[in-house]
């Protein structure tokens, strides 16, 4: 059996390789625009010292804050 690898280059995603992929790309292009008034948030996972399964939830909490 031959071993194939993909290259980074290679994927339709990149241009120039699907026209369809291509097509899309360019359709989409207004949504992915970052909006105006946009906020960058910055995520947070603490663990505790609990047990790991537990009746009253997981043992971890997470939180959002403005990014600074």
């Amino acid at each position: 059996m031959a071993e194939t690898s993909a290259e980074p280059n290679s994927h339709p995603g990149s241009g120039g390789i699907d026209v369809r992929y291509d097509e899309l790309d360019l359709l989409l292009a207004p949504y992915r625009q970052t909006p105006d008034g946009a906020r960058r948030l910055l995520g947070e996972v603490r663990f505790d010292a609990g047990d790991r399964y537990r009746p009253d939830g997981v043992d971890y909490w997470f939180r959002w804050s403005p990014s600074r």
